[in-house]
């Protein structure tokens, strides 16, 4: 959906970010 929404590849590069966030945010989580 994301990426019919942005298209092409700047929907990857958003996905992309979107779960290096995710991930970023669980580690900085847990860590504290």
């Amino acid at each position: 959906v994301s990426r019919r929404s942005f298209g092409g590849i700047s929907g990857d590069i958003m996905g992309a970010t979107n779960e290096i966030t995710r991930l970023a945010s669980l580690l900085v989580f847990v860590s504290v």
